[in-house]
């Protein structure tokens, strides 16, 4: 098949799996979406096992400027056929958070350039370019097990100077001023990196928490169905409606809280029915 037959095949595709009712909550947290067709992200992946490290197919998915077909660009492009220019190229053109995360995890931790631009990117101005930095770097300490410490102690300096801006960053990009950093107090200091480490973990479960309540809620409207969302309890969500939706609310709550954020692993949630939370659990 030529490149312009699998190119028109996979765009087809996507426009098949279009959801156009998940734009609104996509919007909702934050996403742009300008170009976006709502297609769920474990439907990339799946289209994305068909097409693995197809870089030609890659780069035409990314010329297309749609959502979804550059999300699936960071998933089939080859790491090692990668160039510097192809990255300055794609992040220069990034506007949306989640397709920044999803590049740098998903293709740019594993080609030969990601620790030189994860230092290089994360000292830049231009929005995206730092979140692309400070996404690799992350990316890095996660999937290269065979770095030494010296390459992570090179980037201290890097996440100090984050750290000296009095700010903290969740993974959607909600920042949390700490001016407890810079105090004069020793121990207020301390407090203020505790507070820093448990913003990043527990801001960032916070923030997926709140977009999977959205979907749900979203989701419940449109599926005709009675049940409601009640309650969120931490990172669980509680559900009300008669015995006989039970199985479809569930199913319905798996996919959406598990949608809420792409992680590696993977989001998993366990879901129970009963007569009462308790019973549930």
């Amino acid at each position: 098949m030529s490149e312009s037959s699998r190119l028109d095949a996979v765009m087809r595709r996507l426009h098949e799996l279009a959801q156009p009712e998940r734009i609104r909550g996509m919007a909702s947290v934050g996403i742009h979406v300008g170009n976006a067709l709502g297609v769920p992200v474990p439907e990339l992946r799946r289209i994305a096992r068909t097409d693995r490290r197809d870089h030609d197919l890659a780069l035409a998915l990314w010329a297309s400027g749609i959502h979804e077909a550059r999300l699936l660009a960071g998933m089939v492009a080859d790491p090692r056929q990668v160039t510097d220019e192809q990255m300055e190229s794609w992040v220069a053109e990034l506007d949306s958070w989640d397709v920044c995360d999803q590049l740098c995890i998903n293709l740019l931790v594993k080609t030969p350039f990601a620790w030189s631009k994860a230092m290089e990117w994360s000292a830049r101005d231009e929005e995206f370019a730092k979140r692309a930095g400070f996404a690799l770097i992350a990316a890095l300490a996660i999937h290269d097990k065979d770095a030494d410490d010296a390459r992570f102690l090179a980037l201290l300096p890097v996440i100090e100077e984050a750290t000296e801006t009095g700010n903290v960053t969740t993974l959607f990009g909600r920042r949390r001023p700490l001016p407890e950093l810079k105090s004069s107090q020793a121990n207020t200091r301390k407090q203020g990196e505790r507070l820093a480490i448990n913003t990043v973990i527990q801001g960032s479960a916070a923030d997926i928490i709140k977009v999977a309540m959205i979907r749900c809620h979203i989701a419940l409207a449109e599926s005709g169905l009675s049940s409601r969302l009640v309650l969120q309890i931490h990172d669980e969500l509680l559900f009300e409606g008669p015995e006989s939706e039970a199985d479809q609310v569930i199913e319905l709550a798996r996919r959406e809280m598990c949608g809420a954020y792409d992680l590696e692993p993977p989001l998993e949630v366990d879901a129970g029915a009963g007569p009462d939370w308790l019973s549930a659990k």
